[in-house]
């Protein structure tokens, strides 16, 4: 058994899911590896929640956030599938 915790992120968030490699694939006549898929997974939102809104310049603003990870949730789902990108 091989545990991951494979970390995601975008604009809007950081997570970071935690659960079992059931397998992995590699993309069509290639070594690079297309995508993962996991089992028994817990997904935790790594920026838990914002803290201030700073302004930021002219009528910007900014968001500081909390070093507290989010709660890990279980996910019910039997496999989870992602993506190498």
């Amino acid at each position: 058994m091989i545990l991951l915790n494979v970390m995601t992120g975008s604009k809007e968030s950081t997570l970071i899911y935690t659960g079992y490699l059931e397998n992995y694939y590699f993309q069509t006549k290639s070594t690079e590896q297309d995508y993962i898929v996991l089992t028994q997974v817990t997904r935790r939102n790594l920026r838990k929640q914002a803290l201030t809104e700073q302004p930021l310049g002219e009528g910007g603003t900014t968001s500081a956030y909390s070093n507290e990870p989010g709660i890990p949730v279980y996910l019910p789902e039997d496999v989870i599938v992602i993506p190498a990108r």
